[in-house]
């Protein structure tokens, strides 16, 4: 039988390693991603520089396919953060260019904040965007952003500025899929004089007629699309 005083040693033990693990999580963490903040830009909360960091991270990924993205190098360049407050909200708005040695890849960085958790900001309060070329000190990359993403889907999906579109009696919206394909919800309105007479199925068949001829009519084939229907 283990004995009280081994059992609190045990315990004890295991709290110190706990302890010591969990600062050397946020440790890592915190050094995983730009580390010349405060001298570029002063009275960022760490949630703000949280934010900065996820976003371009994730920015990062958009541009990575055959490697693990790494950001732990991130810095601010030298002479390229600028930030200004709005006297009347007190809102900070600044900009920065960031570059990633390792990844071999730049970005310019967008950002509002404020001290105050309490004031509401308009807008993104990050955007990580590609940088023209000639600001590349790594060389072309072929970036994309979040930005540009969604141009290319709208480019290879031209139906999508058609959508949303709405009737009386359907709406049409899209969906975009992971591979960047666009599939279609149907949202079908039966109202009273739909459903009288037991004649509810008819009223279906003949509003999803409709979707199909109105997707027809945009010189789109709805056979290559995937509708997903639902009726209200």
């Amino acid at each position: 039988m283990i004995s009280r005083k081994k059992i609190i040693i045990i315990i004890s033990v295991f709290i110190t390693l706990f302890i010591t693990l969990s600062a050397t999580y946020h440790f890592m963490n915190m050094k995983n991603g730009i580390n010349n903040f405060d001298s570029n830009l002063p009275n960022l909360s760490a949630n703000m520089k949280d934010s900065i960091n996820d976003q371009l991270a994730k920015t990062v990924g958009i541009n990575t396919r055959d490697q693990s993205i790494d950001i732990s190098d991130a810095i601010i360049r030298n002479g390229s953060s600028s930030y200004q407050q709005n006297e009347i909200t007190g809102i900070y708005s600044g900009s920065f260019i960031v570059d990633l040695k390792k990844m071999s890849q730049s970005y310019k960085a967008s950002i509002q904040w404020s001290k105050n958790d309490r004031t509401q900001i308009i807008g993104d309060t990050v955007r990580i965007r590609c940088l023209p070329v000639n600001n590349l000190i790594y060389g072309d990359f072929n970036c994309q952003d979040e930005t540009t993403k969604l141009e290319d889907i709208e480019r290879n999906n031209p139906i999508l500025q058609y959508l949303p579109y709405s009737t009386n009696n359907f709406i049409i919206s899209a969906n975009i899929n992971k591979d960047g394909t666009v599939s279609l919800n149907a949202d079908i309105i039966l109202y009273s004089y739909d459903t009288r007479d037991k004649n509810e199925e008819e009223s279906i068949n003949k509003y999803k007629l409709q979707i199909i001829d109105w997707i027809k009519s945009k010189d789109f084939n709805p056979d290559d699309f995937i509708i997903s229907y639902k009726i209200y």
